[in-house]
């Protein structure tokens, strides 16, 4: 049983590495402080609970956008700051997923603002290449 600090790579080949863990372990379960490399090279480096993403954490995607505030259950929940690759940066609440209530906002936010609405975040937003770059 893993408990303590360590490392995990979940599906490792001879010459590629699919998922690597680096963090605190708690009865055989990601919990405590921990960062995550994917295969995509997105990172997410923060508070993880019975092998999720809950607490304060930083998601970086392979992009270059990065989320850092809140989490729960696996998704943004409460306060956050959402930088995109350009440098657009829009800080404010998230709920479930969605974009929730505006604190601040940076550059060409001011135009996008309108077709967030309660979209999530992730999609089709960044599908797109991401807020404020439409």
């Amino acid at each position: 049983m893993r408990h303590g600090i360590g490392i995990q790579l979940f599906g490792t080949t001879d010459d590629n590495l699919l998922c690597k863990y680096e963090g605190e372990w708690d009865r055989d379960q990601r919990s405590g402080e921990g960062i995550c490399i994917f295969p995509d090279k997105s990172v997410y480096q923060g508070t993880l609970k019975k092998n999720i993403k809950d607490g304060y954490g930083k998601f970086q995607w392979p992009n270059g956008d990065l989320y850092e505030g809140n989490w729960k259950t696996e998704r943004m929940d409460g306060g956050g700051k959402f930088t995109h690759s350009s440098g657009n940066v829009l800080t404010g609440v998230y709920k479930n997923n969605y974009y929730h209530k505006v604190i601040s906002f940076s550059r060409l936010f001011v135009q996008s603002l309108g077709e967030l609405g309660r979209r999530p975040i992730f999609e089709p937003i960044l599908a797109k290449g991401g807020l404020g770059n439409n």
